[in-house]
């Protein structure tokens, strides 16, 4: 404390002994003071130049290597505008307009220097580029200057130029931020460096505007501006020179306690920011493993192996041990291939392989329990990326009671297939019995009634009774003829005789003679092996499908074709006729609907275990496909 009290006394009896040089010079000599005032200020620049660049790297920040490196150069103008006013430089201009040209260009570049130095407490900028920079800066300024492209400041008949006047005030404007800046920025400095810097900037301003309409004013004016100017240079050698050349280490040390009181701070930040993320991941790992462990269905989580492979069980929920027979720590050294049931780990690889590029599969398969006992599961599994990793996380469902369910209805359709073949051989059995009734009895008792009147005829009978048998034969003609169609309707002969391709052959050319539609047949040749019961339900569906599009297709072509392909046959029935919608056939048809043939054609298609498909629009046609499977050889 004494030595900062002594060191404030000797520099208060130096500016006392320097202002009282100054005045003594200022009444000998006005260009001997402004000489003795423009060299000061420019030793004081350059002085900080070469302690703010040797400096630097003791240094956080390049705010103070920016002010030191700026007022050098500021100072060399300064030096550019005393040889000027002493008409030192030689010049085929006004000296005193080269004078105050210089004098701008110093003060811009200062006021600059003030206003953007603060913009850089914090940031790190090379020397080196900082010198360029100004060096640049300066060069252009004198450059123009000489060049007799600056704009003139003063002008010997009229005197200062609007131009100077509106520099100056620009100059106080920037100042005037500067001094803000600085004290908005104070917590970044030592805390006489920032108040001598903004008395520096005060100073300057006033400076100015006492040198307003330098080098007009004169008088106390003059006197006043150049002195506060010299005080705002000392202010920043006191600020900058004595503070970091006298006294480096307290800077250094200040920088270092500020350094350690910021990261005190940052570290309170952190180890709160901490406990308050630990809490956090702690509630969310409780909610986590409280949804895990209330979930009906295992949980499973893994990660993925470098190979592709799924890794061992990390978390399981409580119904997997409890299901499966195994502890936690059992189950956390086995992977989801030693769980899987033998047969069914190959869908392991495609599975690994969805998940990588969808990231997310799902998928049935079989698990062992620790006892043996097989239990078939869904798994819904997803790939999830915590802590830069991927890991598994997989919901399984145990479906026994499904498959049940799943294995019943199979049974149930396959007795329900079986009933509509036994109801489809015995409807064959009763046909073929009926029609063979028709043929054996009604038929042969006809035929006999036929000859009996026949005879008869040969007797003389009365002419009313001779028509009256005439009639009567041709009635039993009729009947004859009748029989033998319903015989054929019932059960063709051509279909027990010569199979089912013959007899759909025969349809279409009986489609062809009775509605004049021409079907053209066609048949791939191989051989079908198709049930007698099977042949005859096929038969009566495609008649069905052909008198259709007779009756409503409004065409006079069609085709019908028979194949075989792989395990299956397909008969296709197609026309080219007006076409309609095929919507409502698969439901029962209420009396306002007329797709009763076509709902029967798919009832009983479907009771063989095949399908029937129709592709229509109005006005494009119809194709109708049926589909069933064939006997294995």
């Amino acid at each position: 404390m004494a030595d900062q009290e002594t060191t404030a006394g000797s520099s208060l009896w130096a500016v006392a002994a320097a202002a009282a040089v100054l005045l003594t010079a200022h009444l000998y000599s006005y260009t001997l003071f402004h000489t003795l005032v423009e060299i000061t200020t420019v030793a004081i620049g350059f002085s900080l130049f070469v302690l703010t660049w040797n400096s630097s790297r003791f240094l956080s920040g390049t705010f103070l290597s920016a002010l030191g490196i700026g007022y050098a150069f500021a100072a060399f103008s300064d030096l550019l505008h005393a040889l000027a006013f002493a008409n030192v430089i030689p010049f085929h201009g006004s000296a005193a307009n080269l004078a105050m040209q210089f004098w701008i260009s110093a003060r811009l570049l200062q006021g600059a220097t003030c206003l953007l130095a603060p913009l850089m407490v914090s940031r790190r900028i090379g020397n080196h580029a900082l010198f360029a920079i100004f060096l640049l800066v300066e060069a252009v300024a004198v450059a123009l200057i000489f060049t007799g492209l600056f704009p003139e400041c003063y002008h010997p008949g009229t005197g200062i130029t609007p131009f100077k006047i509106g520099s100056e005030f620009l100059i106080v404007a920037m100042l005037a931020a500067a001094a803000v800046l600085i004290a908005r920025r104070r917590d970044h400095l030592a805390a006489p460096v920032s108040a001598m810097l903004v008395a520096s900037m005060v100073c300057t301003i006033v400076a100015e505007l006492c040198l307003l309409r330098y080098p007009e004013s004169g008088g106390i004016a003059d006197l006043t501006g150049h002195i506060l100017k010299m005080v705002a240079f000392y202010l920043i050698y006191r600020a900058i020179v004595v503070v970091g050349m006298k006294e480096p280490f307290k800077l250094i040390f200040w920088e270092l306690s500020r350094a350690k009181e910021e990261l005190a701070r940052a570290r309170e930040n952190l180890e709160r920011e901490v406990k308050e993320r630990t809490a956090e991941l702690r509630a969310k790992e409780e909610k986590y493993r409280a949804l895990i462990e209330s979930a009906n269905d295992f949980v499973f989580v893994h990660p993925i192996l470098d190979n592709g492979n799924p890794g061992p069980f990390v978390e399981v929920n409580g119904a997997a041990c409890e299901v499966l027979g195994y502890s936690r720590e059992e189950l956390a050294g086995l992977t989801p291939l030693e769980l899987d049931a033998p047969e069914c780990r190959g869908h392991i690889p495609g599975t690994m392989e969805k998940l990588r590029k969808e990231g997310k599969a799902l998928f049935e398969t079989v698990i062992m329990a620790k006892n043996g006992s097989r239990i078939p599961v869904e798994v819904s599994t997803r790939v999830v990326e915590i802590a830069g990793g991927n890991l598994l996380f997989s919901l399984t469902r145990d479906i026994t009671e499904r498959k049940k369910a799943e294995q019943a209805l199979l049974e149930k359709q396959q007795r329900v297939a079986d009933l509509a073949l036994e109801l489809s051989i015995a409807e064959e059995q009763e046909r073929m019995r009926i029609a063979t009734n028709l043929h054996d009895n009604i038929g042969q008792d006809l035929a006999l009634l036929r000859l009996k009147i026949a005879l008869l005829g040969k007797v003389p009978l009365p002419e009313k009774a001779a028509i009256t048998l005439g009639e009567a034969g041709d009635t039993v003609d009729r009947v004859i003829g009748s029989v033998r169609s319903l015989t054929q309707l019932i059960s063709p002969p051509v279909l027990e005789m010569a199979g089912l391709e013959a007899a759909l052959e025969w349809q279409a050319k009986q489609v062809e003679t009775d509605y004049g539609v021409t079907v053209e047949f066609m048949d791939d040749g191989q051989q079908k092996g198709v049930a007698k019961e099977v042949a005859s339900v096929l038969y009566f569906a495609a008649r069905e499908l052909l008198i259709n599009v007779a009756k409503h297709a409004e065409t006079d072509a069609a085709r019908l074709s028979i194949r075989r392909e792989g395990g299956r046959l397909f008969i296709e029935v197609e026309d080219w006729g007006k076409g309609f919608e095929p919507g409502g056939i698969d439901e029962y048809p209420t009396s306002k609907g007329r797709c009763f043939g076509l709902f029967n054609v798919r009832r009983r298609i479907v009771h063989l275990g095949g399908s029937f498909l129709i592709n229509s629009r109005p006005g494009v046609g119809t194709r109708a496909v049926i589909s069933v499977p064939l006997p294995e050889e």
